[in-house]
Order: C-alpha cells, then structure tokens, then sequence
C-alpha cells in the first residue's frame, strides 16, 4: 500500500473550511491544481513515474533563528552534516529554470531551515511566479515576516503560507524561543485585515501546531486562530531527536514521496527525500546536476524498488527514523464546535512533555 498523505495530521478544521482551503489554494489556476493532486494520489500507487517531479521542495535557508527543544537541528549529526546557509539566487535560479522548463506545477520555498531568514525570499517568489509556477508556497515561524514584507507577498502572487504555532502563552514561548506569542497572535490578525483591505485571498493561511502544545484546551488554541487562518492544522510530535525506544511500523509500508517530489537543500544537496534532514541518502547536486536526471536516474529508481519490496524500514537509513513508516494509535477525541476529531500519535511514542519544555537535552 502507499502511504497516505498526512494521515497523521490532525485537521482542527471542518471538511467544509478544508474543502474552501484547497479552493483557495487552486484558484487561478483551479484545473491544474486538480489534475497535479489526482498525480499526486494515484501515481505513487500505480507506481507511475511522472516526466518530472510532481513538486519541488526548494530550502532557500538551512538557517533557523529559533531553539525549539523538539527539533534536529539541535542535535550534533545535524550539525555536523549539514551546512547551515543561504541559497544563492544563481543558483535558485537555475533550479526554477529546469522546473519551468518541465511545467512544474509547485515548489515550497521552504525545507529544515527558517525560509524568512534569506532576504532574497520576495526575489525568489517573483521569479517562481514570473516563470509560469502555478503554486509557490511556503512556511514560517513568523520571526521574520512583518506586515510590510506580508504586503510584498500578496504583490508578487504567493499562493499559500504555512505559520508554525506551537501552544499559546508561556507554552508557546518556552518553545519557540525567542518569539512572544502577544507578538504572533497581533501579526495573524494584521495578516488577516491586510488581506482583507487588498480584497485578497491569497496566500491563503494555514496554522499548525503540535498537539502536546495544544493538548490542554484545543478547542481554545482553534477559536483562538479561526478568526485569521483559513486552515488549522495540529501534528503529533516527531521524535527528530531519535530517542524512541520502540518502534511499530506499518505493515507493507510504502511512501509515496518518491514518486512525488524531490527536495533540495540550501547548498543544492538534492535528498532522497524532504524527511532525510540529516542528509544520509544523498542523490545529487542542482549546482552540476539536473533533476530530470535524478528524477529518472539509478538511485532515486533503486529506493522506488525498495520501497515496493516493502523494505525501506530495514535498508534505508532515512526511513528507519521516518515518522510516516510508523503505525499511529488512537489518543482521545476532542470536540470542536460540535464535531469530534479524533486524535493519534506514533505507536510506541511516549510523548512526554520534557520534550517540548524548553529545556536543554
């Protein structure tokens, strides 16, 4: 079986606010956007490879100006395999060039990395969308974006825009160190009327979290920010830090992502996938190599058999690790605004607070 895409996001957001937010996201360019999701599911299950990748992860930052306890790039692999910096426009530009090119639908301007940290980001953006990109999106912690550079992002066309929000209060800052949340809570509003005084729908919103930070009072954290995203999102914790004792994966596990996209780091690293923040299965470099030839070449065709024998768990080191080979177990069910939503998290993981207290590990 292939995996399904984000069966482990828990959707805060009604069927019908999730339906609008794909509307949204498509509009314009709305046949496209349809047909790019129907590849999108059936491709990996026929085990059909696509002329180019369905979409582009583009890291235009491996820099991140936040200290989140939960996350990778706190550990020493991460720091000492990955190189921390700021793609080049050249070298963004080279990339979009060969994704135009093969009529790309999506790039995330986004990967490991805080996207906002690259001041080149509305240059990158205008060159996506000048190119003939239908969907360029991205994601933030909202350190960096104000509602100046808010304005410059309805200008110049992005389509949709991700903002991580982990809990509210004393619980939010203790894990997004340095932000206040007063901060982030008065920007989702501008945002919110910005848009509304530029008669703009794009881009369109989404707010994530993850659920320990919310686990208290979700109904509190939903009403919170239902008022400025159109999307609201929360995840179980990932253990990034490696640190599980157990581990269930799915039976006849197979991602879909190799038959989706490729990823590419700040330096031009292409990964074996968005998931391998590590870097230990590289496949390339977008500086001397194109990626129809690793979109089509020996090692990315190697790790779509393995995943079809169903092995990937045991041969591939990237997923050993990967949050989407594991099975989920049933949490609770909360209730928001009259609907119940259920919530999972990783089989065998122990998500305990400690994790995501701030403190040093």
């Amino acid at each position: 079986m292939a995996q399904r895409i984000e069966q482990d996001q828990i959707f805060l957001t009604s069927l019908s606010g999730q339906l609008r937010f794909h509307y949204l996201r498509g509009k314009g360019h709305l046949r496209d956007y349809l047909w790019n999701h129907f590849q999108w599911y059936n491709f990996p299950r026929w085990r059909k490879v696509a002329k180019f990748p369905l979409h582009v992860d583009i890291e235009i930052s491996s820099l991140c100006n936040m200290d989140c306890p939960m996350c990778y790039t706190r550990t020493d692999i991460f720091r000492n395999n990955v190189r921390r910096t700021l793609m080049d426009l050249s070298l963004f530009k080279k990339i979009v060039d060969e994704c135009a090119r093969f009529n790309l639908f999506s790039i995330r301007l986004s990967l490991r990395g805080e996207a906002f940290m690259n001041p080149d980001l509305v240059k990158m953006l205008k060159y996506a969308k000048d190119s003939g990109i239908r969907e360029v999106s991205s994601l933030t912690n909202g350190l960096n974006l104000d509602g100046a550079l808010f304005e410059r992002l309805i200008d110049n066309g992005l389509d949709w825009l991700t903002l991580s929000i982990d809990g509210w209060g004393e619980k939010y800052e203790s894990i997004r160190k340095p932000a206040k949340f007063q901060d982030i809570l008065r920007k989702m509003r501008d945002f919110a009327e910005l848009k509304r005084k530029r008669k703009s729908q794009k881009p369109v919103l989404r707010v994530q979290t993850i659920w320990p930070a919310i686990q208290e009072d979700p109904r509190y954290f939903y009403e919170m920010f239902k008022p400025y995203a159109d999307e609201i999102v929360s995840n179980p914790l990932i253990d990034f830090l490696r640190e599980d004792t157990e581990i269930r994966y799915l039976k006849d596990f197979c991602c879909s992502y190799p038959w989706q996209r490729l990823s590419i780091g700040a330096d031009g690293t292409i990964l074996m996938c968005h998931c391998d923040e590590r870097e230990e299965a590289v496949l390339g470099n977008a500086r001397e190599d194109s990626l129809f030839d690793i979109w089509h070449g020996e090692g990315l065709n190697s790790i779509r058999r393995i995943h079809a024998e169903h092995k990937s768990c045991e041969r591939l080191e990237p997923c050993k690790h990967c949050a989407y080979a594991r099975e989920l177990e049933e949490k609770c069910e909360v209730v928001i605004e009259s609907r119940k939503v259920r919530v999972e998290k990783y089989a065998g993981r122990d998500e305990n607070i400690k994790i995501i207290s701030g403190e040093k590990r």
